[in-house]
């Protein structure tokens, strides 16, 4: 049995990966067409079509690096991630997430506000890992936020940036809070929209920010949050 098990998990790891690389060619098409139009086109767009086409190809990007999660699965396991750190302003960082994730929320009454402030100190972190880690946290709030705000804060604390992302969604119980950061977990309720994904966001970016030096937590208001499924 427990071999069974062993050759069941390494079938589905390898399923995650082809299934990475076979999404990444035509999503990599897509953003060299695009491309492809901007440079060709330049002079017949308008500012706003200049405008939506960069935020394609912007997207496209970001959306190719998200594919990674499929593949951290396997190296978070294996330990074979490696990051390469610099000094990035965080404020930056969520400011291009959220301008993906504006296009996303399915015509939801969100207010997605940053309120950390210029001043801010730089943190030292992997930037594409910054990304996953902002995009899981922030895609999965909007999930479960019908209306309202989703907010971005920071503070300093023994050294340490604190990075809050707070929203008006629904909550979640107790019991939904002990297995949140598990592997394939994740809470269903009638506002989800965007796509329910595989429960891998939180879980990844736990573990990415833990190879950080940090940790990641959930607060919550107890409400009726339905187990997941």
């Amino acid at each position: 049995m427990s071999d069974r098990l062993q050759r069941a998990d390494q079938v589905k790891n390898d399923f995650l990966a082809n299934t990475s690389h076979e999404l990444r060619n035509p999503l990599h098409g897509m953003i060299n067409i695009a491309q492809s139009v901007l440079d060709n086109q330049t002079h017949t767009l308008d500012e706003r079509n200049r405008s939506n086409m960069q935020l394609l190809i912007t997207v496209g990007r970001r959306m190719s690096l998200l594919l990674n999660d499929l593949l951290d699965v396997t190296r978070l396991r294996e330990r074979d991630i490696r990051l390469e750190k610099r000094s990035l302003k965080p404020q930056g960082v969520a400011s291009g997430v959220l301008d993906m994730l504006r296009f996303m929320t399915d015509g939801k009454s969100l207010e997605m506000v940053i309120s950390i402030p210029d001043h801010f100190p730089n943190v030292l972190a992997d930037e594409n890992r910054l990304v996953l880690i902002f995009f899981n946290l922030l895609h999965n709030a909007v999930k479960y936020t019908n209306a309202g705000t989703i907010s971005i804060q920071a503070d300093i604390r023994d050294g340490m940036a604190h990075i809050h992302v707070r929203d008006t969604g629904v909550g979640m119980d107790e019991e939904t809070q002990q297995r949140i950061f598990q592997p394939y977990e994740q809470g269903t309720t009638h506002l989800t929209v965007i796509g329910d994904g595989l429960g891998l966001g939180l879980s990844i970016s736990k573990q990415l920010i833990e190879l950080h030096g940090g940790t990641l937590r959930v607060h919550s208001s107890s409400g009726s949050f339905p187990c997941s499924r």
